[in-house]
């Protein structure tokens, strides 16, 4: 699945929907890899509403929604 959306850290895109397709899984492993993956996209494009919006889904998944929250009004500002 990796090789077919792409992991190059250049490519923001594609790092994003890596991450959306490790959110929608029901593995923790998974979450943890996707804000792992989001966490340096935004380190990357610290302005990036997408991987923002990404992350704050994926740790209202994980039911951290104090993180969750952080990231949305760091996304809204």
């Amino acid at each position: 699945m990796r090789r077919s959306i792409g992991s190059g850290d250049s490519n923001i895109y594609n790092q994003i929907k890596l991450s959306e397709v490790l959110m929608r899984q029901d593995d923790k492993n998974s979450w943890r890899e996707a804000v792992e993956i989001l966490v340096k996209t935004l380190k990357i494009a610290p302005t990036c509403v997408e991987a923002m919006v990404v992350l704050g889904r994926t740790f209202e998944r994980m039911e951290n929604l104090s993180a969750a929250k952080e990231v949305y009004q760091k996304a809204v500002s």
